[in-house]
């Protein structure tokens, strides 16, 4: 056991066996004959200069958090992908998340202002700065004036994603499943190295 008491998985092949099923389960969401396609967009609108989230229709779709009395009714635990559709409906997978808070965390990605929530568009802000300057950005991260400049247009283009979640409540899987599926769709935004 850990020191939370939490018992340790006893078959850690039937880790691995469920996240290549939960890979399964996103490639199916992302198919041309999916039954249900999810944009961001619909949930997280930008109307007007304001932001409108549309939480209770997101919600409604899942079932949410019953063990956590902290988020119980209100959010999801588990593993979030973001990906791009183009004209054709092909759809590229670019962003693999896990979250306890999905509903909040997708809403940080798309209206957060500081590079601590909005880590996505940072990213994103900061591989365009590195690429224009054509040298790597190594000042602290709040520095970063060109991603105050620019994260509306990243939040704006993130906005556009189509996304899927899968419902995780097993925290040894959760973890494993983020980099599992990362690496099974190749996803560009994704990096594991520690900081």
């Amino acid at each position: 056991m850990n020191y939370k008491n939490v018992p340790f998985p006893d078959n850690t092949d039937f880790l691995i066996k469920s996240c290549k099923s939960i890979a399964a389960d996103f490639d199916k969401m992302f198919s041309p004959n999916a039954k249900e396609k999810l944009y961001l967009k619909d949930f997280y609108q930008q109307t007007d200069g304001s932001n409108k989230a549309y939480r209770n229709d997101l919600r409604s779709k899942f079932e949410l958090n019953s063990l956590n009395k902290k988020y119980s009714g209100k959010e999801i635990k588990g593993v979030y992908v973001l990906a791009n559709e183009n004209m054709d409906g092909i759809v590229t997978p670019y962003y693999v998340g896990m979250s306890q808070t999905i509903i909040r965390r997708l809403r940080q990605h798309v209206f957060g202002t500081g590079h601590n929530q909005a880590t996505l568009a940072y990213l994103m802000a900061r591989t365009e700065y590195e690429q224009i300057e054509k040298s790597q950005y190594t000042r602290n991260r709040q520095d970063l004036q060109y991603f105050t400049n620019h994260r509306e247009r990243f939040q704006n283009e993130i906005r556009n994603a189509r996304f899927a979640i899968k419902e995780i409540n097993d925290d040894y899987l959760l973890y494993m499943a983020e980099v599992f599926v990362a690496c099974h769709f190749r996803s560009k935004w994704n990096s594991f190295e520690t900081h």
